[in-house]
């Protein structure tokens, strides 16, 4: 029985990720992010716009995936910290 491909999201850092070799033969259809530049620099056409509007869509996901990400290490102490007027480590 053939299955059909699974989406796979990810922000524009995992650009070439199906090119990774223990990605190979893995049936994955990968929806990555653009690079920001490469957004910006979309056309003004109708096809320009709807990429954009697609490109919305995959940064409005991750936004909702990562916030309770960011939340969970807050509780656990795991933030960055700032360092006034005391020597860093």
């Amino acid at each position: 029985m053939e299955f059909a491909a699974r989406p796979r999201r990810g922000d524009a850092g995992y650009q070439g990720v199906e090119k990774r070799k223990e990605n190979q033969g893995l049936r994955i259809q990968w929806e990555i992010a653009m690079r920001a530049g490469k957004r910006k620099a979309l056309p003004d056409t109708p096809v320009g716009r709807l990429q954009e509007r697609i490109e919305k869509a995959k940064a409005s996901i991750r936004a909702k995936v990562e916030h309770p990400f960011k939340i969970i290490k807050n509780l656990f102490g795991m933030k960055k910290v700032s360092y006034r007027g005391l020597a860093k480590n």
